[in-house]
Protein backbone atom coordinates (compact mmCIF):
# COMPACT_ATOMS: atom_id res chain seq x y z
CA UNK A 1 0.00 0.00 0.00
CA UNK A 2 1.35 3.63 -0.86
CA UNK A 3 1.50 6.21 1.57
CA UNK A 4 1.09 10.04 0.45
CA UNK A 5 2.91 12.40 2.76
CA UNK A 6 0.94 16.22 2.88
CA UNK A 7 3.47 18.58 2.67
CA UNK A 8 2.43 22.22 4.74
CA UNK A 9 0.36 23.50 1.44
CA UNK A 10 -1.43 20.30 0.73
CA UNK A 11 -2.99 20.62 4.41
CA UNK A 12 -3.21 24.34 4.29
CA UNK A 13 -5.33 23.72 1.03
CA UNK A 14 -7.40 21.45 3.07
CA UNK A 15 -7.73 23.87 6.11
CA UNK A 16 -8.47 27.51 4.24
CA UNK A 17 -12.17 27.79 2.40
CA UNK A 18 -10.43 29.29 -0.61
CA UNK A 19 -7.43 28.27 -1.95
CA UNK A 20 -5.68 27.29 -5.82
CA UNK A 21 -5.15 24.34 -4.80
CA UNK A 22 -7.78 22.79 -2.66
CA UNK A 23 -9.82 21.53 -5.46
CA UNK A 24 -6.94 19.16 -7.08
CA UNK A 25 -5.94 18.15 -3.29
CA UNK A 26 -9.40 17.07 -2.17
CA UNK A 27 -10.03 15.31 -5.32
CA UNK A 28 -6.63 13.20 -5.40
CA UNK A 29 -6.93 12.60 -1.58
CA UNK A 30 -10.30 10.84 -1.86
CA UNK A 31 -9.07 7.94 -3.63
CA UNK A 32 -6.26 7.94 -1.53
CA UNK A 33 -5.77 5.59 2.04
CA UNK A 34 -3.38 6.23 3.39
CA UNK A 35 -2.46 9.98 4.10
CA UNK A 36 0.64 10.86 6.36
CA UNK A 37 1.99 14.34 7.25
CA UNK A 38 4.84 15.35 10.39
CA UNK A 39 4.30 17.26 13.69
CA UNK A 40 6.60 19.70 11.66
CA UNK A 41 3.68 20.35 9.14
CA UNK A 42 1.35 20.82 11.59
CA UNK A 43 3.63 23.20 13.48
CA UNK A 44 4.36 25.40 10.35
CA UNK A 45 0.31 25.03 8.94
CA UNK A 46 -0.54 26.75 12.52
CA UNK A 47 2.27 29.65 11.76
CA UNK A 48 1.63 30.86 8.60
CA UNK A 49 -2.31 30.20 9.35
CA UNK A 50 -1.32 32.72 12.37
CA UNK A 51 0.09 35.68 10.15
CA UNK A 52 -2.24 34.94 7.45
CA UNK A 53 -5.50 33.99 8.43
CA UNK A 54 -6.90 33.97 12.05
CA UNK A 55 -6.32 31.86 15.43
CA UNK A 56 -9.61 30.57 14.01
CA UNK A 57 -8.14 28.65 11.23
CA UNK A 58 -5.33 27.28 12.84
CA UNK A 59 -7.41 25.43 15.04
CA UNK A 60 -9.07 24.23 12.36
CA UNK A 61 -5.32 22.33 11.33
CA UNK A 62 -5.94 19.42 13.68
CA UNK A 63 -9.64 19.14 12.87
CA UNK A 64 -8.92 18.43 9.12
CA UNK A 65 -6.25 15.73 10.16
CA UNK A 66 -8.71 14.04 12.00
CA UNK A 67 -11.38 14.67 9.21
CA UNK A 68 -9.09 12.98 6.63
CA UNK A 69 -7.56 10.84 9.34
CA UNK A 70 -4.12 11.74 8.16
CA UNK A 71 -1.83 10.12 10.48
CA UNK A 72 1.47 12.18 12.25
CA UNK A 73 5.03 10.70 11.37
CA UNK A 74 8.08 11.30 13.45
CA UNK A 75 10.69 12.81 10.94
CA UNK A 76 14.02 10.75 11.70
CA UNK A 77 16.97 10.71 9.44
CA UNK A 78 14.66 7.18 7.17
CA UNK A 79 11.95 9.62 6.50
CA UNK A 80 14.05 12.61 5.85
CA UNK A 81 16.44 10.72 3.57
CA UNK A 82 13.45 8.93 1.83
CA UNK A 83 12.22 12.06 0.99
CA UNK A 84 15.09 13.43 -0.42
CA UNK A 85 15.67 10.28 -2.72
CA UNK A 86 11.72 10.74 -3.63
CA UNK A 87 12.32 14.46 -4.74
CA UNK A 88 15.72 13.42 -6.85
CA UNK A 89 13.80 10.84 -8.66
CA UNK A 90 10.81 12.72 -9.61
CA UNK A 91 12.65 15.94 -10.93
CA UNK A 92 11.17 17.73 -7.77
CA UNK A 93 12.35 21.41 -8.44
CA UNK A 94 11.50 20.70 -12.48
CA UNK A 95 7.38 20.45 -11.55
CA UNK A 96 6.70 22.63 -8.77
CA UNK A 97 3.94 24.28 -8.87
CA UNK A 98 1.68 22.49 -11.40
CA UNK A 99 -1.38 21.10 -9.54
CA UNK A 100 -1.75 17.57 -12.02
CA UNK A 101 2.11 17.37 -10.87
CA UNK A 102 1.77 17.42 -7.20
CA UNK A 103 1.48 13.57 -6.55
CA UNK A 104 4.65 11.88 -6.96
CA UNK A 105 4.71 7.92 -7.75
CA UNK A 106 7.95 6.41 -7.19
CA UNK A 107 9.27 2.46 -7.40
CA UNK A 108 9.38 2.73 -3.27
CA UNK A 109 5.61 2.75 -3.16
CA UNK A 110 5.75 6.40 -1.55
CA UNK A 111 3.84 9.21 -2.41
CA UNK A 112 4.96 13.31 -1.92
CA UNK A 113 2.86 15.99 -2.51
CA UNK A 114 5.75 18.96 -2.73
CA UNK A 115 5.05 22.60 -2.11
Amino acid sequence: MVNVYLDTDCILALVKDSDWLKAPVEKRLKSEKRLVTSALTVVECRLVLLREASLQDAFRVEDIIKKWKIKIIQLDDKVLERSKKLMQQNDFLATVGYPPEMFYRSPAKEVVCPP
